[in-house]
C-alpha cells in the first residue's frame, strides 16, 4: 500500500497557503525529493529539514529541535510564529530564554555532585556512573 502526504506547492514557510490549488498528493519518496529540489533552488533550511526527515536522514524528533532552534534565533521569516512558540513554550513549563542565576548554577552543581559516581576497573578513570556506563567501560582503552 502506497502512502500519499499532501504537499504544498509554495511551502507554507515561503507564504504559501492551504489552498486546493496549492496542494498535491506526492508519495513520501516523492515528498522529500519535492524538497530537496526546494532547498537547492531557495537555500532554506525549513526545506532541508523536511528533506532530511523525509528521506530519513534524521528523526521527526530532530527536525522539531531543528525548527525550534532556528525559530527562536531569529532564523524564521515570521516574527509572529517566533513569538506564538515562545508563548507556547512558556504555556507548556519551559523558559524560551534560559537566563541562568548563579542559584540556579549552584543548584545544578550540587544535583551534579550528588550523583553517583564509580571507577573504571582498567584504568581508574572516576566518573558519574550513566556517563561511565554508556561512554568508558567498554571502551576503555586499557581493558
Amino acid at each position: 500500500m502506497t502512502i500519499y502526504h499532501t504537499h504544498h506547492i509554495v511551502p507554507k514557510h515561503a507564504g504559501g497557503t492551504d489552498d486546493p490549488s496549492n496542494l498535491v498528493q506526492l508519495t513520501v519518496e516523492e515528498h522529500a525529493e519535492a524538497h530537496l529540489k526546494l532547498y537547492k533552488k531557495y537555500n532554506r533550511w525549513q526545506d532541508k529539514v523536511a528533506w532530511q526527515s523525509l528521506s530519513g536522514q534524521i528523526t521527526s524528533d530532530k527536525a522539531r529541535r531543528i525548527a525550534v532552534s532556528n525559530t527562536l534565533k531569529g532564523n524564521s521569516k515570521s516574527d509572529d510564529h517566533r513569538k506564538k512558540l515562545q508563548e507556547n513554550l512558556k504555556k507548556n513549563g519551559f523558559n524560551a530564554n534560559p537566563i541562568f542565576t548563579k542559584e540556579h548554577k549552584e543548584k545544578l552543581s550540587k544535583k551534579a555532585k550528588e550523583r553517583p559516581t564509580v571507577k573504571c576497573p582498567h584504568c581508574k578513570k572516576q566518573g558519574q556512573k550513566n556517563a561511565m556506563l554508556r561512554w568508558h567501560f567498554d571502551k576503555c582503552k586499557y581493558k
